[in-house]
């Protein structure tokens, strides 16, 4: 039996392929003024570990509220457009949001705006 699909990097490479903003796990030290941090924070898979759906939280910064919350809706847009694709050797199933973006100041961060939503993305390995 194969390993369930490496999520984070999955996530990554789904947002990442699509979009103009770079794509961090983590907040970077040399910080651009617009940057989306990508987290995996759980998850639950199928009895035969065949599909996995990862729950992320998902965030984006930004100089200002404004532009932090249009972003945020992009990406979100952006992963939905990405539902039952295939990216590397994962299938990429359906999206479930569990919240929408809403403003969430980052403490670590305080001359950016960070917007954040939540979801579930089903995963699953590809078969040749």
């Amino acid at each position: 039996m194969k390993p369930t699909p490496p999520a984070l990097l999955t996530m990554m490479k789904v947002i990442g392929s699509q979009s103009v903003l770079p794509v961090h796990d983590d907040v970077p030290a040399r910080r651009p003024a617009e940057f989306i941090q990508v987290s995996l924070t759980g998850g639950t898979e199928d009895r035969t570990g065949v599909l996995a759906t990862p729950t992320f939280t998902i965030a984006v910064y930004a100089l200002d509220q404004g532009r932090a919350e249009m972003l945020a809706g992009l990406v979100l847009a952006l992963v939905k457009s990405s539902q039952y694709r295939v990216v590397g050797q994962v299938q990429v199933r359906g999206w479930q949001t569990t919240a929408l973006p809403a403003p969430s100041p980052d403490p670590r961060v305080a001359d950016r705006r960070r917007w954040t939503f939540t979801g579930s993305l089903g995963m699953s390995n590809v078969r040749h």
